[in-house]
C-alpha cells in the first residue's frame, strides 16, 4: 500500500497499518518513493531524442541507447551475470531525469549538436510537429 504521509489522515492510517503488521509478525517492506519524472520531461526527453536522431543520423533507437547507455550509465544502466544492459526511464524521479537531460545537451554540444532547450515552448512545439508529420 501507498501513503502521502504528508497528509496526516493517510500518515495515521499507515501508521495504523504498520503497527497491525508487527502485531501479526508479519514481513513487510517500507519503501520510500520519490516524485517521478514529470509529463513534461518525458515529452522534453522523446522530442530530444528525436532531434538528436535528427541531426546525428542516429535511429531514435540509436540516440535513446546513447542516452542511456553512453551518456547516463549510473542513472539508467543496470547489471545482471556481468552484463550491463540499459533500464527504463519511467522509474527515474524529476531530479535524476533533469540530470540525465542535461547530460545529454552537455554531450549532444559537445559533439555539435546542439539541442534545443526546454523553456522556449515555441521550439518544443515546432519540433513536435516536425517530428509527428
Amino acid at each position: 500500500m501507498k501513503y502521502r504521509l504528508r497528509n496526516k489522515d493517510e500518515a495515521e492510517a499507515a501508521f495504523e497499518y504498520l503497527t497491525k503488521l508487527v502485531g501479526l509478525e508479519a514481513v513487510a517492506e517500507v519503501k520510500k518513493y520519490g516524485p517521478k519524472r514529470t509529463n513534461q520531461q518525458n515529452r522534453y526527453y522523446w522530442l530530444l531524442l528525436h532531434a538528436f536522431s535528427s541531426e546525428t543520423g542516429y535511429e531514435v533507437s540509436e540516440a535513446e541507447y546513447i542516452f542511456k547507455m553512453i551518456v547516463n550509465p549510473d542513472i539508467l544502466t543496470h547489471e545482471r551475470d556481468g552484463i550491463r544492459f540499459p533500464s527504463s526511464s519511467t522509474k527515474l524521479t524529476t531530479a535524476q531525469m533533469a540530470t540525465a537531460i542535461d547530460r545529454f545537451h552537455k554531450y549532444s554540444a559537445e559533439a555539435g549538436f546542439p539541442l534545443p532547450q526546454a523553456h522556449n515552448e515555441d521550439d518544443l512545439i515546432a519540433l513536435e510537429n516536425r517530428y509527428e508529420a
